[in-house]
């Protein structure tokens, strides 16, 4: 049999089953798999090509309109809280 590098059996396991690429020790061990997966969807943050949602709109109103909003903590990645009007700090 053909013996594979690590890199190639990686790419061999994640063509296989993608989700693969978003497990915790592939992750520590090599992010590039994961993040090649999420390319489109970090370009396209990058370059705004999401929009804030209904619900980032309605905590914009909490902070702006109602002044209920202490702060906003999020694990989200996308950034799409910059595009309203909630201060970072």
């Amino acid at each position: 049999p053909e013996l594979l590098t690590a890199t190639e059996l990686e790419q061999a396991i994640i063509e296989d089953d993608p989700t693969v690429a978003l497990d915790k020790g592939m992750f520590l061990r090599n992010p590039l798999p994961m993040l090649e997966l999420k390319r489109d969807f970090i370009l396209g943050t990058q370059t705004k090509k999401w929009k804030a949602t209904l619900a980032h709109r309605f905590v914009e109103l909490l902070h702006t309109k109602l002044g209920k909003l202490t702060r906003l903590y999020t694990q989200n990645i996308d950034g799409l809280e910059l595009q309203t009007s909630i201060p970072k700090e």
